[in-house]
């Protein structure tokens, strides 16, 4: 048996659990932890069956059972180890300039323009918030006038063009031309820039659905890049999306069974097993082989359950149908456009939308110029129907940049 602090307690919840509290008085209740508060602790006491609030503050400590004592591994090491990894998925720099710095700094050292040159090493350092938008245009044309060193290495040009139009604010620009390379370079070399720009707009549903295709279409391989795949699985877990997560598992144990477990055990401690989190990683040693890798993640990745009616998987089915159906448009200032409502949130009355460009919108409810829109949404997104069972609700709207990565949709029929 192990005793937990409760501040441990609050970064490693062990809800459903067999529990001990010892009060500062010396008394004992035995019983199932049922609830963890800011203030208090709701235990259902196994002698009477009531449940019982217990004061923080009346605490002296917190024992749980059934765990053997031969286990290394207690709440301190758990909650340390998913601070560890939630710091790397924090601190992880997803731009153009860090993701591709090698081959950007390669293309800046042959650039013949010192002053295209000096910006784009600064992308590389992440210093290079300190140019105006003027500058970023000029450099832009200095990029476009250079067609022979845009000839010899064409997905890096490719790389900078997007990055230079994000930094001068054109996001619809930057999207339709990464969106444009997945035809030209495909999924894999497409799918980790779009992701990225996705995430510096704000958007982290786009950018899980692309780093899952990254991913799947190969990018586990790529094992230099554990930072992202750390983000990946924080995105994960904040939508509650772990449907392709274990195959994908099973496929990095082949080349790393540590980060593969590790990854699982995360996952589980995230999702509120923490049981199985901590059997996990006791499990684990440096000398872990392929084969147990596969047999932890086997026997434990059933816990882990999507919940397949949040906003993230209408999110989901809204993208597939567009990037399935070959839907995506080119973002155009001058024209509609069309997308689907993904969300709604009725006590707010505001929503957003997917645009066919793969850019998304918020809108207000004063914005619905359609009463066929309105009924729509209560009839699905308002409604008690899964997700599974309603109607996309597709809208054409015009649209306005309002704030700096803030698109709003208005006068949406």
């Amino acid at each position: 048996m192990y005793e937990f602090s409760i501040y441990d307690l609050r970064r490693a919840s062990c809800i459903g659990q067999r529990a001990i509290i010892v009060l500062r008085k010396g008394k004992k209740i035995r019983g199932s932890l049922e609830q963890i508060c800011r203030n208090y602790l709701c235990i259902q006491d196994f002698e009477t069956g009531l449940e019982i609030n217990v004061p923080n503050n009346d605490i002296e400590s917190l024992i749980f059972e059934g765990y053997s004592k031969e286990l290394e591994m207690n709440s301190v090491g758990l909650s340390k180890f998913k601070r560890q990894c939630e710091r790397i998925a924090e601190e992880v720099n997803i731009s153009l300039g860090s993701l591709f710095s090698y081959d950007i700094e390669n293309y800046a050292n042959n650039s013949q323009n010192i002053d295209l040159k000096n910006y784009l090493l600064a992308e590389t350092q992440n210093k290079a918030g300190k140019y105006t938008i003027d500058e970023y245009e000029e450099f832009y044309e200095y990029l476009l006038s250079d067609e022979k060193h845009a000839k010899e290495d064409r997905r890096t040009f490719n790389i900078i063009n997007i990055l230079m139009l994000f930094r001068m604010r054109k996001y619809g620009s930057a999207v339709a031309y990464a969106v444009g390379g997945l035809q030209e370079e495909g999924i894999m070399k497409m799918a980790l820039i779009i992701s990225s720009l996705m995430t510096q707009m704000k958007n982290h549903m786009g950018a899980l659905f692309w780093l899952e295709h990254y991913y799947l279409s190969g990018g586990i391989s790529n094992i230099d890049r554990d930072n992202v795949w750390w983000f990946y699985l924080k995105l994960i877990s904040k939508y509650s999306a772990y449907e392709s997560v274990i195959p994908l598992l099973k496929n990095m144990a082949a080349r790393s069974p540590q980060i593969a477990v590790q990854s699982l055990a995360y996952l589980l401690l995230t999702n509120n097993s923490v049981s199985f989190a901590m059997q996990i990683l006791d499990c684990m040693d440096e000398y872990l082989t392929v084969e147990e890798a596969v047999d932890l993640i086997d026997r434990n990745g059933g816990i882990l359950l999507s919940d397949l009616d949040n906003n993230y998987h209408r999110f989901i089915r809204c993208m597939k149908n567009i990037v399935e159906n070959r839907s995506i448009s080119e973002y155009d200032d001058s024209e509609d456009i069309t997308g689907y409502v993904f969300d709604y949130v009725p006590d707010r009355e505001f929503g957003f939308i997917l645009g066919f460009d793969l850019i998304v919108y918020f809108f207000r409810k004063e914005s619905i110029y359609s009463d066929n829109v309105n009924k729509h949404i209560k009839d699905n997104i308002c409604s008690m129907l899964s997700v599974s069972e309603e109607d996309l609700i597709m809208v054409t709207f015009r649209r306005t940049l309002e704030s700096k990565r803030s698109y709003n949709a208005v006068d949406i029929v």
